[in-house]
């Protein structure tokens, strides 16, 4: 994704990691369906979440459910 459109996400989802909720400015994007697993690198298919939450879901199933945008 874009910065402008990294910043609208972010901005989207109150700058709060989707699996943990901690406010932060310094946020990762984290493919709900990993790369590796089919997944695609488009809005609907991409979170914000802190760096603590993506390593742990790493390549695994989401943490815990989320509503991804649908636009952009």
């Amino acid at each position: 994704l874009g910065v402008s459109r990294r910043f609208w996400m972010k901005e989207y989802y109150s700058y709060r990691c989707v699996y943990c909720s901690r406010k932060m400015q310094r946020l990762e994007m984290d493919h709900i369906t990993p790369l590796s697993k089919g997944g695609d690198h488009t809005a609907s298919n991409i979170v914000p979440c802190c760096r603590s939450c993506n390593a742990k879901k790493g390549t695994g199933p989401v943490l815990k459910p989320v509503q991804p945008m649908l636009l952009l």
